[in-house]
């Protein structure tokens, strides 16, 4: 293992936890109060003397917090804005296999890279990352010590040997004495948010779990080096902290060639801590255990420790921020603050900026930092036996006219109530105190508001959004009868879009925020009742244009994300192929693939084809409109496709008959914008052509992201014509400088003279080519409304 090692140099030996460990428990009585005897502060104030004061960033208001917040998400807004032009805020495409989430990945100047040979590929999604306390009124439990830790990405089931490849080369050092240190903060699998009964994985399983478990064999296929080849083999399971869900694995890591060198590895599984932001009050103390034993485990703290939770940010940033913040109070670093050099400074938003620094989007939601703020207040008062100033936590106990901040964790599902004035039965979005408030809440303000008010940089490429979070698994609780006490917040923050990523598409699951819409008369009473919302909403597979990935989507998915239903955006293989396809059928095996996917697992869908989009989406149809034809329903009935298509909704997208083709729309002629060369070809003036109603500000870094289309897929021939018989929606973009407004209306009419029954809904809007990003919230509104 000596010719692996990395350049650091550490020390420390491993420290198990056993039985009759000497690891100190927690006062239950207080948020992370050691009882060991040997602690190196104390917890009382000296005789005679008057404790500390509290420093006042502890005692900011919620609304300050809130600003703070706010403040935080416009530097990272500012950040992503200049990826395209500053080196060190550079973002790497999303790589659809190695990735989990498509906007969830490091910052290309700061990740870890595998030691691989050249020519193979050296991404993994994680980050290192480094907290230094800058005080210099530590006591020694801080002096000194450099706070490191590798931040991913919940494995992959393709991720597996990148994982172990990145541990045994990052945390090797020194290989006799110090172990690495894994700390996963998820489940591997939770409820679908769609569909309560099924389960969707958060992380795979990517360690052995007990002595069944057969070795994981590391990197067999030789796919990151025919040199690296290893085992990971489990060796015991120790045992925890009575009362607490941590559950500590011993592995043993060997890799060929390397005879004699075994780097032991202890595996922190803690699967209590809610997607849903911060942790609940009795799940505290435990969470400060799997510090204090970790850290031990770890011996000096010079060796980073790995920590994942299902994206890496949320609850990895807040365990990160967390562990370090409480470090930094023990260590003395905050007595006397207000009377110091730093006191303008907020040592907790300070540190959540340094982490969003190192990886994106750490600490995601407000509710992770308001909790921040929570504990260390609470752990200041116990610390220095002061007086409760705050009663309970404010993430957890709002009063009743208080609607606080908060964002989307990893994963969690986002329904919207849309009501007829905007403001009523905001879905599972607001409780108060336990209580629904599907009614009009004082001071509470709707998406739509919250964005026409300027409030943070909402719905723009990169994934911002105004996030809320709810428990799908507490309403669905709720909705048996199973009443419990359950609070959320609401307000606009920003937090990226997780999208979750497989070969060819991107599914996209979030939270709900309340959004205004317009009325809609006696139509809207027929809805069921927000309270008890359909089993299973449909899914939406985008399938994009030409020279275009699904990102361009994102203003609109973010909505459709943040009203509960799944969303998937397909990529197309032509996009930017080397070489050039030579003809549509990847492009259509492609949509057919998530087609396929979302139906055959009893899911209805909507799909959604904008421009070139709309060629290889009905063809990717052929085999459902062939069963259809052929008196099996579209395969509804079937038991390999149980879903059912409920509508096609074309947005100034391609409607073409059987035999047609995309240059036979041309008119057999190149149009005059295109530029061809050899088989790839590119728009001259994209600004002009589709982004013709957005600033050149807000254009530009779409018209970075184009990539060269296959242009041979022009003139491959469509053999079905699915809007004859599938509900079908066209959006007609009435500024479309690419496919104009009488070209729309053309294809159009021709359909319903093929067809009568063909475009039953035809709407309007005064937009360009991507409306997508100039009427993000009028289009989600109408795509909410095919979905019924």
């Amino acid at each position: 293992m000596r010719s692996n090692r990395s350049s650091s140099k550490f020390d420390g030996s491993p420290v198990p936890v056993r039985e009759g460990s000497s690891v100190s428990q927690m006062d239950g009585s207080c948020f992370g109060k050691p009882v060991a005897p040997d602690a190196k502060y104390t917890d009382e104030p000296a005789a005679g003397l008057r404790p500390p004061l509290l420093p006042s960033f502890l005692t900011l208001t919620e609304s300050e917090m809130k600003d703070k917040y706010a403040e935080l998400t416009r530097l990272e807004n500012e950040r992503v804005g200049l990826s395209k032009t500053d080196p060190q805020w550079a973002r790497r495409d999303p790589d659809p296999l190695l990735d989990r989430y498509s906007n969830i990945h490091p910052w290309a100047g700061n990740r870890i890279k595998l030691h691989v040979p050249e020519g193979v590929n050296d991404y993994i999604n994680a980050s290192p990352v480094s907290l230094v306390s800058t005080s210099n009124k530590q006591s020694d439990l801080k002096a000194g010590v450099q706070d490191k830790y590798i931040c991913m990405q919940g494995p992959k089931k393709q991720t597996v040997d990148h994982v172990w490849h990145m541990v045994w080369h990052e945390l090797a050092e020194p290989y006799t004495s110090s172990p690495g240190v894994v700390i996963m903060l998820t489940p591997t699998h939770a409820p679908s948010p769609n569909d309560p009964t099924r389960m969707f994985e958060k992380c795979y399983e990517y360690y052995p779990v007990d002595e069944n478990s057969p070795p994981l064999i590391i990197n067999e296929s030789g796919e990151l080096g025919k040199d690296f080849k290893g085992m990971v083999r489990f060796v015991e399971r120790l045992p925890g902290i009575e009362g607490t869900p941590i559950e500590i694995r011993k592995l043993i890591m060997t890799i060929d060639g390397e005879d004699g060198d075994e780097k032991p590895i202890y595996h922190y599984l803690y699967p209590n801590w809610p997607d849903f932001g911060a942790l609940a009050e009795e799940n505290v103390e435990s969470i400060l255990n799997l510090m204090k034993i970790s850290r031990e485990t770890n011996g000096s703290g010079e060796n980073a420790r790995l920590v994942h939770c299902s994206a890496g940010v949320g609850r990895t940033g807040t365990f990160v921020a967390l562990e370090f913040l409480l470090g930094e109070l023990e260590g003395g670093a905050w007595e006397g603050w207000d009377d110091s050099e730093h006191a303008i400074q907020d040592p907790v938003y300070e540190t959540v900026n340094q982490l969003r620094m190192q990886r994106r989007s750490m600490v995601q939601a407000f509710e992770q930092y308001a909790f921040l703020y929570e504990v260390c207040r609470k752990r200041w008062e116990e610390k220095y036996n002061v007086p409760c100033i705050g009663g309970q936590h404010t993430h957890m106990a709002p009063t009743a006219n208080e609607i606080c901040v908060n964002g989307n964790d990893e994963d969690v599902d986002m329904r919207l109530g849309l009501s007829e004035n905007g403001r009523e039965y905001p879905d599972a979005a607001m409780r108060l105190r336990g209580v629904h408030a599907w009614k009009s809440v004082p001071g509470s303000v709707t998406a739509v508001e919250c964005l026409r008010s300027g409030f943070s940089l909402a719905f723009n490429l990169h994934g911002s959004c105004l996030p809320v979070a709810t428990s799908w698994e507490e309403e669905e609780k709720e909705r048996l009868g199973k009443r419990r006490r359950y609070m959320s917040y609401v307000l606009p923050c920003n937090s990226p879009q997780e999208q979750f990523l497989n070969p060819r598409e991107t599914a996209i699951t979030h939270s709900p925020t309340p959004r205004s819409t317009k009325k809609r008369g006696k139509a809207k009473k027929k809805q069921a009742n927000p309270r008890f919302p359909m089993a299973a909403k449909p899914e939406f597979i985008f399938v994009p244009g030409a020279w275009h990935s699904p990102e361009s989507f994102e203003p609109t998915t973010a909505l459709l994300a943040q009203a509960g239903y799944t969303v998937h955006g397909v990529t197309l293989p032509s996009f930017g192929a080397q070489p050039p396809l030579q003809n549509f059928e990847p492009d259509v095996q492609a949509v057919q693939d998530v087609v396929h996917e979302v139906l055959s697992s009893g899911r209805d869908a909507v799909l959604v084809m904008h421009s070139y989009g709309g060629v290889v989406g009905c063809e990717s149809l052929r085999e459902y409109v062939s069963e259809a034809e052929s008196g099996n329903g579209g395969g509804q009935q079937q038991q390999v496709r149980r879903g059912r298509l409920r509508r096609l909704v074309f947005i100034s997208a391609f409607a073409m008959p059987e035999g047609g083709s995309l240059m036979a729309g041309f008119g057999g002629r190149k149009l005059p914008w295109l530029a061809v060369d050899g088989d790839a070809v590119r728009p001259t003036d994209p600004k002009e052509i589709f982004y013709n109603d957005l600033s050149p500000e807000a254009a530009a870094p779409h018209i970075a992201a184009i990539r060269h289309h296959s242009y041979r897929t022009f003139f491959s021939r469509l053999t079905v014509a699915p809007w004859k018989t599938i509900p079908s929606t066209y959006v007609v973009c009435e500024k479309d400088n690419a496919i104009p407004v009488q070209g729309q209306e053309s294809m159009i009419a021709a359909a319903k003279e093929a067809a009568p029954s063909a475009f039953d809904v035809v709407v309007r809007c005064e937009a360009g080519h991507f409306p997508f990003l100039s009427v993000p919230e009028w289009l989600a509104e109408r795509l909410v409304e095919s979905a019924k």
